[in-house]
């Protein structure tokens, strides 16, 4: 029996000849608001588009349209500690010092240490949070000290 991870890489590349239409597609998208993108197909059927599935369109029409290749990866609920160190680029070791730190909650499954989906998006989204606040710390501290104001 052969084991399954729980990450699937699905690897899209844009044709040279789809890059116009993905940059229409894009700038069409972008206009809207995120709770009125609907498909519409022939015979009058059509379905309205779930915000999480447009923000995900948004993104991957984007990387498309500038020619660069997409991987879809479907991530189970919950998740090993290698797979969240892969998703989140880092080092397992790196991951463990997170846990260890109480910065993100894991659970044990048969004595296997892992982590809900939950929890690691409320992690990514508080380091988000963090990033944009320091990045916002530093834009004050230099237009304070007159930084912005310097001549080359």
């Amino acid at each position: 029996m052969q084991a399954r991870l729980a990450v699937d890489h699905n690897l899209i590349s844009p044709d040279a000849d789809e890059l116009s239409a993905l940059r229409d597609a894009l700038r069409i998208l972008q206009d809207l608001p995120d709770d009125l993108v609907q498909l519409d197909v022939p015979h009058g059927t059509s379905v309205q588009i779930p915000v999480s599935a447009v923000h995900a369109m948004r993104h991957v029409i984007d990387v498309l349209a500038n020619g660069s290749a997409v991987a879809i990866t479907q991530v189970g609920r919950r998740l090993t500690l290698g797979q969240v160190a892969t998703l989140l680029n880092l080092p397992l070791s790196h991951v463990t010092r997170i846990i260890d730190n109480g910065e993100l909650a894991v659970s044990h499954d048969a004595g296997i240490p892992g982590v809900a989906l939950d929890n690691l998006l409320t992690f990514v989204n508080a380091r988000a949070a963090q990033r944009r606040e320091a990045l916002n710390e530093l834009t004050r501290l230099s237009e304070e000290l007159g930084l912005y104001d310097l001549e080359e």
